[in-house]
């Protein structure tokens, strides 16, 4: 989804370690984890948007901080073009 206020346009997209398929078709998806989808999509949303979000559901479940592959696609994303990534699950 692309939102516009004042004047500045953010793409946020969101994928899921766990997603097999979006359960509410009314609403933006979550998409499954796939590295070079996901940074296809950066790219496609940097020409729709002056930043974009990324946030990842994923990891290790009572796990307190991010482990190496985590880390590693992070930096890929950013690399990518994503101005912030956000990983959330444990």
């Amino acid at each position: 989804v692309v939102i516009q206020k004042k004047g500045s346009k953010i793409a946020f997209l969101a994928y899921s370690e766990f997603a097999t398929k979006n359960p509410f078709p009314n609403y933006p998806a979550v998409a499954p984890l796939d590295l070079e989808k996901m940074k296809e999509d950066i790219t496609l949303a940097k020409t729709l948007a002056d930043a974009v979000v990324v946030s990842v559901h994923w990891g290790v479940e009572y796990e307190t901080s991010a482990n190496d592959e985590q880390k590693t696609i992070a930096r890929e994303l950013i690399d990518s073009g994503a101005l912030l990534v956000v990983g959330h699950h444990p």
